[in-house]
């Protein structure tokens, strides 16, 4: 395809709250949810080609 971009993941973090962490968002994510699956994510890429 003409246009197409194609992207490597360089690195994935994974953010958690921290223990002390409050949450103002409850209905969307639990801090108990959250600290077991992660709500946000970074990732690194980089355009390959």
């Amino acid at each position: 395809m003409a246009g197409r971009r194609r992207l490597a993941v360089e690195d994935l973090i994974e953010l958690r709250p921290s223990p002390s962490a409050r949450t103002t968002y409850p209905w969307f994510a639990p801090l108990a949810w959250a600290r077991r699956f992660p709500a946000e994510n970074i990732w690194a890429v980089r355009r390959e080609g």
